[in-house]
C-alpha cells in the first residue's frame, strides 16, 4: 500500500499533557512536546502513561513515540475517548476491603466500640480465629479456602453458652467435662474426655466414644449447657452452632451426626427435641467444619428453657472414635454469626455489640456512592441495615438500604432522601450469598442508579440532601463489604453502569478506539521509535498512551506525536533510496597512513524518494497544507508503506524535516492530470 505522512501533529498544540505515572526530576512530561527528540521525558519505573487533552474532538489515525529506549519486551497502547472512558475517577473515600485496607480505618468512629461483654472474632489470613479489639473493624477470611471476604458487619448477638472455650475439662476415663457441659452415650457407647488443646486459634476439647452397639443405633452426646441456663419461649428462633472435627478412628466410625436443641419447661422437664442433620466430621481443618442448626421452638406454652447438644450416632458394631469440639454457640436469631467469647477464665453468657461506624466527609452539591457487598445471612423480615451518605441521620441521605424479603433473599433499595421524603428510589431483589455492586449517582434534579452492570433507573426531579457523613449500620444481617467508595461528583450514567459492573469507573462504551496492549516491536535499529496506526481516523477529545517495559528501570521518550494521516493515493516512483547518513569520521595520517576513527553518536536514517503521481486534489489540499504547516522548522513522520508490519514500519518510518531551508517546496506538474514532488528526509535525532 502507498505511504503516509503524519504532519498535522496535534499533541504539540494540545490544551494539556499530563503524566499519569511519575517522571524524573529535570525530565518532565512536557519534554514530549519539545521539537528536539533528544530532550526526552523520563518515566521512573517500567510503566509510562500520558493523557492528552486536545481541548475538542480531534481526529487521530496514528500515534508515534519518537526516540525511546524501549526494547524487545516493550508493549504500547493508545486509547481515544472521553475522560470518563480513559481515567479512573479518584474517590473521596476509597475502601477496598479485598486488598490491603487495614482493619482499623483511620478517622472512623466504630459503634461496636467494645460495648459488649463478649469478644468479637474473625478468621484471619491464615484461617485462624482471632479476637478483634473493641473498636477494630473486622477484615475476615474464609477459614477453609483462606479467601479474603472483606469487611465483616454483624448484628448484636448474645451467646447463651457460658463456656464456649471448654474450660475446666480434665482428661480421664471418663474424666471431667468442661464446666457446664455434660457428656454421655447410649446403647453401648461410653464417652470420656480424651484431651484439650487449640487448633486454628480455637480452644477445643476432645471427646472419645468407645463401646459396642449390640443392635440398632447407639449415640454419643455432648451437652453444651445445663438445663436452666438458656431461656427460650415458644416461637423463638435460635441459631445453634459449633465446630467438630474427627481426631482419630481406632475402630468403627460415625454413621450420622446431628445438632440438637432440647425444649424444656422451667423445671427442666423435656417437652421436645429438635434435630438437624449435619455432615459427619472429617479430618480437615477444625475451623472449616462448623455445624449449624436453626430452629424455631414449637413445644408450646410451657417451654421456658433450651439446652443445645451434639449427637454422634453409631451403627451396630464396635467403635472407638475421638471428636474435637470447639466454640458452641446459641444465639437468638435465624442465622449464626461469628463466635462470641466471654473473657478467658470467666465463663458467662457474652454479648457482642453491633458492628457499624461513621466517617466525616466533605460532599457538596453532587455525590456518587458505590457499595460492593455480599449479604450472607439475614432475618426474614424488616430493616436489616444500610450504607449511607447522610447528614447525621437517615432523614437526609443517599443510601443503599437493605430490607429482608426472606431468610434467603434481600431487597436492595438505592435511594435519595431529603427531609425524610424519598426523592428517588430503585429496588432490586437478590439472593443471599450473591455479590452485588450498587452505584447511586446524584445531583440536583439528576440522579441515576445502576446495579451489577444494569441501569435500574434515573430521575430528573431530585432535591439533594445536605451530606457530611458516611455511615454503616448492620441491622439484623451478616454482610461482607468488599468495597465502599464515595465520589464528590455525580457520575455519568455510563460511569455508574461501569462501576456497578466491574468496580471500575471507566466507561468503555465511550472509547472511540483502543489498540489494546500490543508489542512495541522496536529497538536500536528503529531508534526506539514506535508507530501505531489505525485504518482510519477516530475522533474524541482525550488520548491516553500507555507504555510498559519491565526490563527498564526508567522509560525515556523523546516525542509523542498523534493526529490524522495524509494517506497517499499512489506509491513512490522507482529509485527510492533508504539508508543512513554516515556521520562517522575517519581521518588518515598522510605520513604514516594510520587511520583515526571518530564514531558519531548516531548515523541517522534517511529516505529519498519521489511521489510521481499526486492528484490535483492531493497537491492543492494535503500537500499544500503540509508545506504551510511545517515549513522547514517543524518535523513530520514519513511512513513509506502503511501495510508493513509494525516492526518494519518502526525501522522505515522517519521523523524529520520534510522541507529544507531555501528549498522550493512545490509540487511539479509532470503531466496534464498529475503532479509530482521529490523528498529527501533525514531522521532528526
Amino acid at each position: 500500500m502507498p505511504g503516509a505522512f503524519l504532519y498535522d501533529e496535534r499533541v504539540r498544540d494540545a490544551v494539556a499533557l499530563t503524566a499519569l505515572t511519575p517522571t524524573a526530576a529535570g525530565m518532565p512530561a512536557a519534554n514530549l512536546r519539545d521539537p528536539q527528540p533528544r530532550l526526552r521525558a523520563r518515566f521512573t519505573g517500567g510503566v509510562a502513561s500520558v493523557l492528552i487533552d486536545f481541548g475538542a474532538a480531534t481526529p487521530v489515525e496514528a500515534v508515534a513515540l519518537i526516540s525511546t529506549n524501549l526494547g524487545a519486551s516493550a508493549t504500547a497502547r493508545w486509547r481515544l475517548g472521553t475522560l470518563e472512558a480513559l481515567v479512573e475517577a479518584a474517590p473521596l473515600v476509597g475502601l477496598d476491603f479485598l486488598s490491603a485496607t487495614p482493619s482499623a480505618m483511620t478517622g472512623w468512629t466504630g459503634t461496636r466500640g467494645g460495648a459488649g461483654t463478649g469478644e468479637a472474632t474473625l478468621f484471619n489470613a491464615a484461617g485462624d480465629l482471632a479476637v478483634a479489639a473493641g473498636s477494630e473493624w473486622r477484615i475476615a477470611h474464609d477459614p477453609a479456602t483462606l479467601t479474603r471476604l472483606g469487611l465483616l458487619v454483624e448484628p448484636a448477638r448474645t451467646n447463651g453458652v457460658r463456656n464456649p472455650r471448654a474450660e475446666g475439662a480434665v482428661a480421664g476415663n471418663p474424666g471431667t467435662a468442661p464446666t457446664n457441659w455434660a457428656i454421655g452415650g447410649t446403647n453401648g457407647i461410653a464417652a470420656q474426655i480424651a484431651g484439650t488443646g487449640t487448633e486454628n486459634g480455637m480452644p477445643y476439647v476432645a471427646v472419645r466414644f468407645t463401646g459396642t452397639v449390640p443392635s440398632g443405633t447407639g449415640s454419643g452426646n455432648i451437652w453444651f449447657e445445663t438445663t436452666t441456663a438458656i431461656a427460650g419461649l415458644n416461637g423463638d428462633s435460635f441459631a445453634h452452632s459449633y465446630f467438630a472435627k474427627l481426631e482419630a478412628v481406632a475402630a468403627g466410625g460415625i454413621a450420622t451426626h446431628q445438632a440438637g436443641i432440647a425444649e424444656l419447661t422451667s423445671t427442666a422437664t423435656s417437652v421436645r427435641q429438635g434435630f438437624e442433620n449435619q455432615a459427619v466430621p472429617g479430618t480437615g481443618r477444625l475451623a472449616a467444619q462448623r455445624a449449624v442448626q436453626v430452629m424455631t421452638l414449637s413445644g408450646g406454652a410451657t417451654v421456658a428453657r433450651i439446652r443445645p447438644f451434639a449427637a454422634f450416632n453409631f451403627n451396630a458394631g464396635t467403635h472407638d472414635v475421638t471428636i474435637r469440639l470447639a466454640l458452641p454457640q446459641v444465639e437468638l436469631g435465624t442465622f449464626p454469626t461469628m463466635p462470641i467469647l466471654p473473657a478467658a477464665g470467666a465463663p458467662a453468657a457474652a454479648t457482642r455489640a453491633v458492628d457499624g461506624g461513621s466517617l466525616t466527609v466533605a460532599v457538596s452539591g453532587a455525590a456518587t456512592l458505590h457499595v460492593e457487598q455480599v449479604t450472607t445471612a439475614t432475618a426474614a423480615t424488616g430493616f436489616v441495615g444500610h450504607v449511607s451518605l447522610d447528614n447525621g441521620s437517615n432523614l437526609d441521605s443517599i443510601q443503599l438500604r437493605v430490607t429482608a424479603a426472606s431468610t434467603t433473599s434481600v431487597s436492595l433499595a438505592h435511594r435519595v432522601v431529603r427531609s425524610n421524603a424519598t426523592q428517588f428510589q430503585q429496588t432490586v431483589a437478590r439472593a443471599t450469598g450473591v455479590a452485588t455492586r450498587g452505584t447511586i449517582a446524584a445531583a440536583t434534579n439528576d440522579a441515576a442508579v445502576a446495579e451489577n452492570g444494569t441501569l435500574l433507573g434515573s430521575s430528573a426531579s431530585v432535591v439533594m440532601p445536605p451530606l457530611n457523613r458516611l455511615n454503616i449500620t448492620s441491622g439484623e444481617r451478616q454482610v461482607f463489604y468488599r468495597a465502599i467508595r464515595v465520589y464528590a461528583a455525580r457520575f455519568t450514567n455510563g460511569q455508574a453502569i461501569a462501576l456497578s459492573a466491574t468496580g471500575s469507573s471507566l466507561d468503555t462504551t465511550a472509547i472511540a478506539h483502543d489498540t489494546g496492549a500490543v508489542p512495541a516491536s522496536t529497538g536500536d535499529e528503529a531508534n526506539g521509535n514506535v508507530v501505531l496506526l489505525r485504518s482510519g481516523a477516530a475522533t474524541a477529545r482525550y488520548l491516553l498512551v500507555d507504555v510498559a517495559d519491565a526490563s527498564l528501570p526508567a522509560i525515556d521518550i523523546g516525542i509523542l506525536a498523534a493526529g490524522p494521516l495524509w494517506r497517499l493515493a499512489r506509491g513512490m516512483a522507482y529509485g527510492v533510496r533508504e539508508g543512513r547518513m554516515i556521520l562517522d569520521q575517519r581521518d588518515r595520517n598522510p605520513l604514516t597512513g594510520a587511520e583515526f576513527v571518530v564514531p558519531a553518536l548516531a548515523n541517522p536514517r534517511f529516505a529519498a524518494f519521489t511521489l510521481p503521481a499526486l492528484s490535483r486534489a492531493e497537491a492543492t489540499d494535503a500537500h499544500r497544507d503540509l508545506v504551510r504547516r511545517l515549513g522547514a522548522a517543524r518535523d513530520a513522520l514519513w511512513i513509506p508503506e502503511t501495510a508493513d508490519s509494525r516492526a518494519e514500519t518502526n525501522r522505515r518510518a522517519i521523523w524529520g524535516a520534510v522541507n529544507q531551508p531555501g528549498e522550493e517546496a512545490a509540487a511539479v506538474r509532470g503531466s496534464f492530470p498529475l503532479l509530482n514532488r521529490a523528498f529527501r528526509i533525514v531522521e532528526r535525532l
